[in-house]
């Protein structure tokens, strides 16, 4: 083989050479170029430079014709600094890609030295510090990246005179300051531009449109403010625009001129504008007139209003749509089922109203479909059994009617959340074509008839929730292993709990409360280890309670209203369970307990009557104007006297409440919170969510009705699980059924709905109604209602943050959602206006979608 020359032959290594370590410069690289000096010798090459042996001074890189001109050490876990020699020793280094590694330290200043350097990345590593001034003599530097480290300050001015960069990547550091102005005569090749999830401030320079070159481009995560300059359509070559999590601003009167200039980029695929709450006014007609490149578009948890434009069916190419978390109203526009290439559409939490376009059936590649919290209603359309490649469908917390389509059941998803509408009829069998299902929740629905038994044939099942519906009938005997949450409560089912359950062991959560079950409680439950919430509350349960494994959880478990339960542990303060001897010994004692019983009667029988005899006496001697004395017999003797007297009397007896009124934990005596005299955010949900249910109970399921009369702090008692009771019923009303709503009565039902939202405001507030600030028009009511929805965190009861250990954006965003809702529940049922108050059903409905909801979130987030 021919050498021409040794720079030839080291320009071809380095060009194909991927080292793994530093050493491996300084060792492997120097055996292959003394290996391919002998190759050459050996094929005919005889003037081999003398510099090329082991004895020379220095790096094999000051041999005579070596010039190393690429590094590419990449994923490799190297650690510690960057080496200073790199820039003292490889002055014709082109390429430098150190990224993915674990360096630490600063950018060595040395650096500068590369002149020749076009292509430099240090991403992903570990480092600090500030970007360095000398950075700036690089002049041939096409490429920086150095994204994803922990650099800080503000980027020197040099950088900004790097005319040749095309790509400039500093994102996901904490670098900040502002753009420069004249950021647009910078850069006139620049093509990529990431600076997301950093510190800078100010506004976004107008003179960034003249970025001709510029394809992409990433300011999310900032602090920007100001408006969207609205010439920035002129960069024509703009395929994808990120202005998410800023500070921008835009209204009916000014800021959306933007919109319609991004119409002059041909090649938009993305445009991302969510989560910028200040971004209001109505959603801007132009935006249909995009280019129909474009695929993802994002405007949710924005302050939009308005609807959505018929015309959206022009936007062909579109992929993802997200409006959620907005002001969003008005109807799913019919237009979107034109949207053939959609793969994700989010909703949820808006406005959106009136039923559910049946074109949505002609989306054949829709794997997403989220619409939960809104007001859609009708039915739930049968073409959505068209959408094959369905992978999950939310639309809870809507006013969704009529029976679930036979439809849904062919096809093959992971996720249906259907719950808190209004669907009825019954369960389809066909619920066993679900194959991959994992996820199924039915909740707060009129769902009814008996629960098919080929539910438990969806063989991936996780999450079973049935709850509150009318469901009747036995559990189905045999469920899937794969359960680890089912949730069968508030429906009218009987029979006994199957003793199968005591054998999915991955099992951690079973609600089974407010039931009609009877029999024993299988003792296998006690030996389901996953196991850490168990609800049997409110049924017919009889026999012994187990008392292992998640029985000996007093927190965790619930299974009071069972009258005819007995043993377990002693915190649940159960009668002793009847063995044996007990019934041998019965009979023993029965004489003995009568014989004594009736000694003692006529022992007081003779006592009584002794008495009155002396009374008469002592009459007799003393006159007519003796004041008669109290016919009453006193027990004088302490409680637990070994011989006292023992009266045959009626007495209610309460369940002990060891954390007392829920008042002490709202306004606290001592004026230090701490997180044991403080409630965290789920305990208060947890906490209204009981007082609702007992409150429901009262008004809708006894007979006669009762109401209350006094709702309010000190008188709700918690329990030592943290559970509510409702106490204190001694200006209760009993009243007929006609006169719950007002029929010839001046209490009603809705006086306990205005105590009840009082006291949620009060819950969540923390504010007591008869607080020194409220004076005049200004009450507990309009102080809450004028925070909505803006100003939630204002309002908030701080103490609750005393039990949050994370403040990032998405569990803010969990928490403020959960804190409206909350709080607009609490406005709506304590309006002054009996008939404009929400019914007690409907507040405890939505009540317990806003917990469920939370928890649901808040796990989710503790799982990532």
């Amino acid at each position: 083989m021919a050498l021409r020359s040794p720079s030839f032959l080291l320009l071809l290594l380095s060009s194909l050479v991927t080292v793994s370590a530093l050493s491996a410069i300084e060792g492997d690289e120097e055996a292959t170029l003394l290996a391919f000096k002998a190759a050459a010798i050996s094929n005919g090459y005889n003037d081999p430079p003398t510099s090329w042996n082991r004895s020379t001074t220095g790096w094999y890189c000051s041999w005579e014709g070596v010039s190393l001109m690429i590094m590419v050490i990449r994923s490799n876990n190297l650690s510690g600094n960057v080496p200073l020699e790199i820039g003292h020793n490889l002055k014709h280094l082109k390429v430098l890609n150190l990224h993915h590694n674990n360096l630490t330290g600063q950018i060595p200043a040395s650096l500068a030295n590369l002149s020749s350097l076009s292509y430099f990345s240090l991403a992903f590593n570990q480092l600090e510090g500030t970007i360095p001034t000398s950075i700036g003599i690089l002049k041939d530097l096409s490429v920086l990246d150095l994204g994803f480290n922990n650099l800080s300050g503000e980027p020197p001015i040099s950088l900004y005179n790097l005319s040749s960069l095309e790509m400039l990547q500093i994102q996901w550091n904490t670098l900040s300051g502002s753009l420069p102005t004249d950021i647009g005569s910078r850069f006139p090749s620049m093509r990529i531009l990431f600076i997301y999830k950093n510190q800078f401030t100010g506004i976004i320079p107008a003179s960034l449109s003249n970025l001709t070159s510029l394809q992409e481009l990433d300011l999310s995560h900032n602090m920007l403010k100001g408006h969207v300059p609205s010439t920035i359509g002129r960069i024509r070559a703009l395929q994808n625009l990120c202005l998410s999590c800023n500070m921008l601003e835009a209204d009916d009167g000014k800021g959306w001129e933007f919109i319609a200039s991004l119409s002059n980029c041909s090649q938009l695929k993305l445009l991302d504008l969510s989560n910028i709450t200040a971004f209001t006014g109505h959603l801007p007609s132009s935006i249909v007139n995009l280019s129909t490149t474009l695929q993802f578009l994002g405007i949710s948890a924005t302050g939009i209003w308005g609807s959505i434009p018929s015309a959206i069916g022009n936007l062909v190419g579109l992929e993802f749509l997200g409006a959620n978390d907005a002001s969003i109203s008005g109807v799913i526009p019919d237009s979107i089922g034109k949207l053939g290439n959609l793969t994700e559409i989010y909703l949820y939490n808006s406005n959106l109203s009136g039923q559910i376009p049946s074109s949505i059936g002609n989306l054949s590649k829709l794997a997403i479909l989220s619409a939960f919290s809104s007001n859609l209603e009708g039915p739930v359309p049968p073409t959505i059994g068209k959408l094959k490649s369905l992978f999950a469908l939310f639309l809870s917390s809507n006013h969704l009617n009529g029976s679930i389509p036979r439809e849904i059941f062919q096809l093959s998803f992971s996720y249906l959340d259907l719950s808190y509408n209004s669907l009825s009829g019954p369960l389809h069998s066909q619920v066993d074509s679900l194959q991959n299902l994992n996820q199924l929740i039915l909740s707060g629905n009129q769902l009814s008839g008996e629960i098919p038994e080929s539910i438990g044939k969806c063989t991936v099942l996780q999450d079973l929730w049935l709850d509150d519906n009318l469901f009747n009938g036995s559990i189905p005997q045999y469920l899937n292993k794969a359960l680890t949450t089912l949730n069968l409560s508030v429906n009218e089912l009987s029979g006994s709990i199957p003793d199968a359950i005591g054998s999915i062991n991955g099992l951690e959560q079973l609600y089974l409360a407010h039931n009609n079950l009877s029999g024993p409680i299988p003792a296998a439950l006690q030996n389901l280890t996953a196991l850490w919430m168990l609800d049997l509350s409110f049924n017919n349960l009889q026999g012994e309670v187990p008392e292992e494994g998640i029985f000996r959880n007093f927190a965790n478990l619930t299974i009071t209203g069972n009258n005819k339960l007995c043993g377990g542990i002693p915190q649940f303060h159960l009668v002793p369970c009847n063995t044996d001897s007990v019934k041998k010994n019965r009979g023993k004692s029965k004489y003995l307990k009568i014989a004594l019983a009736t000694t003692f009667a006529l022992l007081l029988l003779a006592i009584v009557i002794a008495l009155l005899i002396y009374r008469k006496q002592r009459r007799k001697q003393k006159g007519a104007f003796e004041p008669p004395m109290v016919d009453m017999l006193y027990q004088t003797e302490p409680m637990d006297s070994p011989k006292p007297i023992c009266l045959d009397f009626k007495a209610l007896v309460f369940e002990f409440m060891p954390n007392g009124s829920l008042n002490r934990w709202l306004h606290i005596e001592s004026g230090m919170p701490t997180l044991n005299n403080t409630l965290s955010l789920a305990q208060r949900l947890n906490i209204t969510v009981d007082i609702m249910d007992a409150l429901d109970y009262l008004h809708n399921h006894c007979q006669p009705p009762i109401i209350h009369c006094d709702l309010k702090p000190s008188n709700i008692l918690l329990a030592e699980d943290m559970s509510a009771r409702v106490g204190d019923f001694g200006i209760s009303r009993i009243i007929s059924e006609s006169e719950k709503y007002g029929e010839g009565s001046p209490v009603t039902t809705f006086g306990d709905v205005y105590s009840l939202g009082i006291l949620l405001l009060e819950v969540f507030t923390g504010r007591s109604p008869t607080d020194d600030m409220f004076r005049g028009s200004m009450d507990l009511h309009k102080f809450s209602e004028d925070a909505l929805p803006d100003k939630i965190w204002e309002i908030a009861d701080t103490t609750m943050w005393l039990h949050t250990s994370t403040y990032d954006s998405n569990t803010r965003n969990i928490i403020e959602k959960c804190l409206v809702h909350v709080i607009a529940l609490g406005v709506s049922c304590s309006r002054k206006q009996p008939r404009e108050r929400t019914l007690i059903q409907d507040a405890v409905n939505e009540m317990h979608a806003i917990r469920d909801s939370y928890i649901k979130c808040a796990t989710g987030m503790i799982l990532q």
